[in-house]
């Protein structure tokens, strides 16, 4: 696998924090229709 280290650079967390917010997205939707 190769890393882009100017890309990273250029956004540091913007990748693991959009997969963290879907992922907690999606935990809050799967905790609500169970819930309901």
């Amino acid at each position: 696998m190769k890393h882009d280290g100017r890309s990273v650079r250029a956004q540091p967390c913007e990748p693991l924090g959009r997969l963290l917010q879907l992922r907690v997205k999606t935990v809050a939707n799967a905790n609500g229709s169970h819930s309901q």
